[in-house]
């Protein structure tokens, strides 16, 4: 991932909040679009590093234990940060499906799960750099 998918990503995280503000019932559906089409990209995120692990001669011979203790804390903040987003992404929707002008930040526990979200949103960027910047030493 590049400086300048990591840009659009990042804002698309920012620009949902100020999307909000403008919802309709017509336009929470797009809204939950944009939240599928995020958490898909994720999936497809973690597929093509697993192929690239298929790929390297580390796991072809058979040492994947190697490959799993490198990069065990990108792979499970990976699956972290995706568990973080759907559950943030299906509680938001959920709150304001019926209500589109509700003020949810006063609902208990979500303000907590968004400020967790975006942390692990910091972290899951950080570890996908960091793949990136190792992956000539793994042969990927």
């Amino acid at each position: 991932m590049n400086i300048t998918q990591l840009s659009k990503i990042s804002f698309l995280n920012s620009i949902q909040d100020l999307c909000i503000l403008f919802v309709y019932i017509t336009q929470l559906s797009s809204i939950s679009i944009l939240y599928s089409i995020q958490d898909v990209c994720i999936l497809f995120a973690v597929i093509v590093v697993f192929l690239l692990f298929f790929n390297t001669y580390i796991f072809q011979a058979g040492l994947v234990n190697i490959l799993i203790e490198k990069f065990k804390v990108a792979i499970g903040i990976t699956f972290i940060y995706f568990g973080l987003n759907v559950g943030l992404h299906v509680w938001e929707m959920t709150l304001r499906w019926d209500e589109p002008n509700l003020y949810i930040w006063g609902t208990p526990g979500f303000i907590p799960l968004f400020v967790i979200q975006r942390t692990g949103a910091v972290l899951y960027y950080y570890f996908k750099t960091f793949i990136q910047k190792t992956s000539t030493r793994c042969n990927f």
